[in-house]
């Protein structure tokens, strides 16, 4: 029987003609029946953006499969943080679950079965949060299963359900009350880890107009205690690496080499729901590891207190 994607799909898309149309073409094949493409406006004065925002929206507009397409474009720039945050309240005020990708996370066509099999599997579930499509790993080959459970998230092309959105704040306000932080840390086992995140919180709770959305949907999930679903191997590659990007900015970053790979087998095998420590503890060493200097030096770049 072949796949019916009837998961909603939420697409944005800014300014990158170039990768938005690879993206499209992916969500072209897998054909949802439902799509929702949310396109930030041209910033003021920039005449490149709006000739660039044309082309991006001539793309999306390519719409040739039986869909139910939305598109919400801003006339003027909101910018990053604003735009994520308005385009998905729209979004969920419409559907009850979502399958989200950006114009720079490339998925391949298994991302989609992943999502849609794990937002039904766990609809009900309130322990679990985000069904994430990228393995900042690349690959966990010692997992048995399709996927498994941790306390770290990822957005990089992902899934949530309405019921998770209710709860999100994009202020992050939680994380300045010492409860708020004991909460995240009693996740975090590596010091350098909570000094990775609590920069991050620091960033988004203390200026409300740093241009970012997703370290606030990562607290979200700490602060809530969720675990989060991560597949097997990373379904998803960030094509977005660029000098010109807004914060994947380092063309050889580990994370910008890595490259998808379909999922071969069933994802509705029962995994047990606890947090895979040995993934996670990687993930703090080799991702989340902020020397004890470098946290200092960014905390005076940033003017934070230290």
């Amino acid at each position: 029987m072949a796949f019916k994607l009837s998961t909603p799909v939420v697409l944005f898309a800014f300014n990158r003609p170039e990768l938005t149309a690879k993206v499209f073409e992916v969500i072209r094949k897998a054909k949802p029946e439902k799509l929702f493409v949310i396109i930030d406006g041209p910033r003021a004065n920039n005449s490149s953006d709006i000739k660039l925002s044309k082309q991006v929206q001539e793309i999306v507009s390519n719409v040739d499969w039986g869909c139910d397409a939305t598109y919400e474009i801003s006339e003027t720039n909101l910018g990053i943080r604003k735009r994520f945050v308005s385009g998905l309240g729209s979004v969920f005020s419409k559907v009850e679950e979502a399958i989200i990708v950006e114009d720079d996370c490339l998925p391949n066509l298994s991302f989609f079965h992943f999502q849609q099999e794990m937002l039904a599997k766990y609809r009900n579930d309130p322990s679990i949060g985000l069904v994430c499509g990228f393995n900042p790993l690349g690959s966990s080959p010692e997992v048995p299963s399709s996927y498994f459970f941790s306390v770290f998230s990822s957005v990089w092309g992902w899934g949530t359900w309405k019921r998770v959105w209710e709860t999100y704040d994009p202020n992050a306000d939680q994380w300045l009350s010492s409860s708020g932080r004991e909460t995240v840390n009693s996740f975090i086992k590596t010091k350098s880890a909570q000094r990775f995140w609590g920069h991050n919180f620091d960033l988004v709770s203390r200026n409300h107009e740093y241009s970012t959305w997703d370290y606030q949907m990562v607290f979200n999930q700490f602060i809530n205690q969720r675990l989060n679903i991560f597949p097997r191997t990373s379904l998803v590659s960030n094509i977005g690496f660029s000098i010109d990007a807004n914060h994947t900015m380092d063309v050889n970053h580990p994370l910008a080499l890595i490259r998808s790979q379909e999922l071969a087998g069933s994802v509705l095998e029962e995994v047990p729901k606890v947090a895979n420590s040995e993934f996670d503890l990687r993930l703090e060493k080799e991702i989340f590891n902020l020397s004890f200097f470098k946290y200092l030096a960014l905390r005076a770049i940033h003017s934070l207190p230290s």
